[in-house]
């Protein structure tokens, strides 16, 4: 499942559809035949036998064969989403020579920061998959990168916890002309990962200006154990800690922290306000018990603690923006525009959160113009950003059933973009609410035409059609194979028991809206199965049911 992820991740291949249209549909039938004549072999040299072998290759996990055809693709067309496909077939029947070879052909026409990480994850991959000794890494573009990326696809490829330590032997054999006591992050990272803690605790002393316990490093190590829900060790970690070095402010705050990831809100709490008692001047304890106040619902006691730090310039930002935040867990909504206006761009992302939250505040309050005006203007300071802010007017014009406004803002953005996905998506559920069909079909079918096998576009476009057209047939080709590929899709299965009350096939209805509600007591699919119910004759059921709900 993960290879599946990471092969959608890279890029995916864009539709070939006009060669598809151009060729002749009763070339089909001649490929299936057994006679071998002219007509089949130039079948089976065209694009489209190429396309849907490599697909069905793939479907079947044939990866070898998808492969050997995606390589035929990319000789005859020179695209380089066919070769994406082709690299992804490599990687998932698991020949890391051939993707490494094909990803560097890649890199040749577009060089990015996610294939230069998928680089290095795949050449280490690629070492651990030889018996022999490999051709060396290398490490020169290293500061190209997002380590955090190059992790991320180190466990999209399936790394075990034994081939993290392989690939520590491998960082540190390319770091040999490196001091090894000169701290790396991501070689703690690989440490976490391979679970060998004692190695990574070693390798935070060698933070000497931050100190054995104040590293960021440290830090890093602490967050990834207690997100993997290793509790238990770093509970051992501290106290053996604790038992060398005495109390330690840090040591204390990562206590806490594991209590509350433990949901011990008691022992949590605790915890932070007794470690403030014993270092009453750490603001940095300070800043953390007035969060684990705000979190536990001691509003008051929180402020007060926040405006203690204000009056000694501590971390303004964050202060002003939990200060925003209790402000409108008061309902003080003014208050909390107020207190979220004080946070300055030398923070620009929380620059960027403050505003978004300014303007979902003003939305509340019913002020769209003035919140749209204000995310307008975030579009032009953060134009990388502009994708997220358009998804984010949508939704809040959307929640607030202003599906009118949502159409302009969707229009108006969309317009200065090529393609966006999930914004034409959006379009074409607004489009549904104001009775817009023939919008609707066209942007789910714009979708449909880059990614054939969106399962949540098939779905959106045959269940759109049975609840707004008779064209029931078609409607449920669309949704038997939106349900082909997520086949435990409460949502999708909902599509499918509703599609057959159409067709007046009561049974199969029943079957799959009982399923759905099994899944998810969603209010749609409770009422689609109680009127399936009581249409079959079964009120008790549908009773029993509504009663639930």
């Amino acid at each position: 499942m993960k290879r599946l992820i990471l092969l959608s991740l890279i890029l995916s291949l864009l539709p070939l559809l006009l060669v598809i249209i151009t060729l002749n549909q009763n070339t089909l039938p001649q490929y299936i035949s057994s006679n071998t004549n002219d007509s089949q072999k130039q079948f089976e040299n065209s694009w489209l036998y190429l396309i849907l072998s490599s697909e069905y290759a793939n479907y079947s996990k044939n990866f070898q064969l998808a492969a050997t055809n995606y390589l035929r693709l990319y000789k005859l067309t020179e695209n380089t989403n066919v070769l994406n496909h082709l690299i992804s077939a490599y990687i998932a029947g698991e020949d890391f020579e051939n993707a490494l070879f094909f990803l560097d052909e890649y890199l040749s026409h577009q060089e990015t920061e996610d294939l230069l990480s998928l680089k290095l994850a795949l050449m280490f991959k690629y070492e651990i998959s030889k018996k022999d000794k490999s051709k060396n890494l290398v490490f020169n573009f290293r500061s190209k990168l997002a380590e955090k990326k190059v992790l991320a696809y180190l466990e999209m490829l399936d790394f075990t916890p034994s081939e993290y330590l392989v690939a520590i032997n491998i960082f540190r054999r390319e770091k040999n002309n490196i001091p090894l006591e000169e701290p790396d992050e991501f070689l703690l990272y690989l440490m976490l990962a391979s679970n060998s803690w004692q190695e990574a605790l070693s390798q935070i002393k060698n933070f000497k200006k931050f100190g054995l316990i104040q590293s960021n490093s440290a830090d890093i190590i602490f967050r990834e154990h207690l997100r993997k829900g290793s509790t238990g060790i770093l509970l051992d970690w501290i106290e053996s800690l604790e038992s060398k070095h005495g109390l330690k402010p840090q040591l204390l705050m990562m206590k806490a922290e594991i209590f509350r990831a433990l949901k011990n809100d008691d022992l949590a709490l605790q915890t932070v306000r007794n470690a403030v008692k014993i270092f009453p001047n750490n603001n940095q304890l300070v800043f953390l018990k007035a969060v684990f106040l705000f979190h536990y619902g001691f509003l008051d006691e929180a402020r007060s603690t926040l405006d203690a730090l204000l009056a000694q310039t501590y971390r303004p930002n964050e202060v002003y923006f939990l200060l925003g935040a209790i402000a409108e867990a008061n309902e003080l909504y003014l208050k909390a525009v107020e207190h979220l206006l004080l946070i300055t761009n030398s923070d620009p992302e929380m620059y960027f959160t403050s505003r978004k939250k300014i303007a979902q505040l003003m939305f509340a309050a019913g002020r769209f113009d003035g919140a749209l005006e204000l995310l307008n203007w975030l579009q032009i300071d953060f134009p990388d950003k502009f994708r997220e802010i358009s998804q984010f007017k949508a939704d809040l014009l959307i929640n607030k059933n202003q599906f009118e406004l949502a159409m302009t803002v969707l229009n108006d953005d969309l317009s200065k973009l090529d393609f966006d996905r999930d914004l034409v998506y959006t379009r074409a559920l607004v489009a549904d609410k104001l009775g817009k069909i023939e919008l609707l079909e066209k942007d789910l079918r714009k979708i449909l035409s880059f990614f054939p096998n969106d399962a949540d576009a098939l779905n959106a476009l045959g269940y759109s059609l049975t609840n707004l057209t008779s064209r029931y047939e078609e409607a449920f080709q669309l949704i038997s194979k939106a349900l082909d590929i997520k086949s435990d899709s409460f949502y999708i299965l909902d599509s499918m028991g509703w599609i057959y009350f159409k067709l007046g096939n009561l049974e199969r209805s029943i079957f799959y809206l009982e399923k759905a509600y099994e899944l998810s007591q969603d209010d749609e699919i409770t009422q689609h199965l109680v009127e399936v119910l009581n249409a079959n004759g079964e009120f008790e059921k549908a009773r029993i049911i509504l009663e639930k709900s």
